[in-house]
């Protein structure tokens, strides 16, 4: 078996495979619109020719406790059912783990077929979202305003994309977002299409919020929606009611588990709502993940054992911390507070939940064996939000 880059003339075969994996039709017009990743990964039989697995994987940055990290994200990991079950995805994985450490990214995300299997590579499922849809009579108790200004500039889009960055670093896991990601997200000229984006301004002028929606059929379902603040939220809510001539209700897509905007809106006696699960990831560097965490003033210390089939990753962390400051190192063996593998690891340190030592009872890779009082201090459940796709 030979793990290798595609070159650029192999790229139809990844796209084939993928198609052949997945069972979907692939046309000649397809051909024209291949996606082109930044790493195009194969498992070729030894002939270094017939390609029997692919995976993209694409660097990027997340936001993590109040600042973009590097990152990657994977996908389109597919395989041929002849060759399945060899160990092909594995050995991909390995390059691109190795391909990570080298670029120093700390997490990878993918949007999973399966949880159980990728959970074999290290990956957890961290957060669940929500699609919620109320009446329109919902938005009765906030005031109605005239806030919204229509995206169809180059100018608006700056300001946006502003209002978006600083949404993405008050959660956790949300992309910094490409050029790529925002074509596929919104649309500059919305007269010609049924797309439209609203920014939304205080009257003081300040941008403080925007959301993205299509209407059809009496519903305005939101897919992508940021705000600054509460200001920003309850203004997007109030500028929405202008729209009650013709919209019977309102569907929010893809909202955070922790959205507050569940505590805004209250009348749910018409309102219906969907909870799932959303995207996985992983901690591909453990010792960057705890340096780039946020501590507090006060002092602390505690000390993490982590069960991963990265080397680096497979020690006992020993963090002192203190003033916001941290100083991280690791041993290979003695005691620690706790001990988890790299899938509970993730979920600690991205504020999946509020953990507790009766509640890591139930995890079975988990021990606690000392006082993991300060950890849980540092690593406290956060609001998570990721709301696209990297490949």
């Amino acid at each position: 078996m030979i793990i290798r880059n595609l070159l650029p003339d192999e790229y139809t075969k990844s796209s084939k495979v993928i198609s052949s994996a997945y069972s979907f039709k692939w046309t000649e017009q397809d051909e024209k619109k291949i996606f082109v990743p930044e790493y195009c990964y194969g498992a070729f039989c030894d002939d270094n020719s017939t390609l029997m697995s692919v995976l993209y994987s694409v660097s990027l940055k997340s936001s993590y406790y109040g600042k973009f990290v590097k990152s990657a994200g994977a996908g389109m990991v597919a395989t041929l059912p002849m060759y399945r079950r060899q160990g092909c995805v594995k050995s991909i994985f390995d390059t691109v783990y190795e391909k990570m450490q080298k670029n120093g990214e700390i997490f990878s995300f993918i949007y999973p077929f399966s949880y159980s299997y990728y959970r074999k590579f290290g990956y957890e499922q961290i957060a669940e979202k929500y699609i919620l849809t109320f009446p329109i009579s919902a938005f009765d108790p906030l005031p109605s305003n005239t806030g919204g200004k229509l995206l169809d500039n180059r100018a608006d889009f700056e300001v946006l994309k502003s209002v978006y960055t600083k949404y993405a670093l008050s959660v956790q896991c949300a992309f910094d977002r490409t050029d790529a990601m925002w074509e596929k997200k919104l649309t500059l000229e919305p007269y010609n299409t049924n797309l439209h984006t609203y920014l939304w301004y205080n009257s003081q002028g300040e941008a403080k919020g925007y959301f993205t929606f299509i209407l059809e059929n009496r519903i305005m379902t939101v897919y992508d929606m940021a705000y600054t603040d509460c200001e920003g939220l309850c203004g997007i809510i109030g500028f929405i009611k202008g729209f009650a001539g013709r919209v019977d209700k309102v569907t929010f897509k893809n909202i955070s588990r922790d959205c507050p905007l569940r505590y805004i809106l209250k009348e749910y006696s018409a309102s219906s709502g969907k909870l799932s699960s959303w995207f996985m990831a992983r901690v591909t560097d453990v010792k960057s993940a705890l340096e780039n965490a946020q501590y507090p003033v006060q002092s602390g210390h505690f000390s993490i054992r982590i069960n991963d089939f990265l080397a680096h990753n497979n020690k006992i962390f020993d963090v002192e911390y203190g003033d916001k400051k941290c100083l991280v190192t690791t041993r290979d063996s003695g005691k620690y507070d706790l001990m988890c593998d790299i899938p509970l690891a993730t979920r600690i340190f991205l504020g999946s939940d509020t953990f507790t030592k009766n509640l890591l009872s139930y995890c079975p890779s988990a021990e606690v064996c000392g006082n993991i009082d300060s950890l849980l201090n540092v690593f406290s459940r956060k609001e998570i939000y990721l709301n696209d796709s990297a490949v």
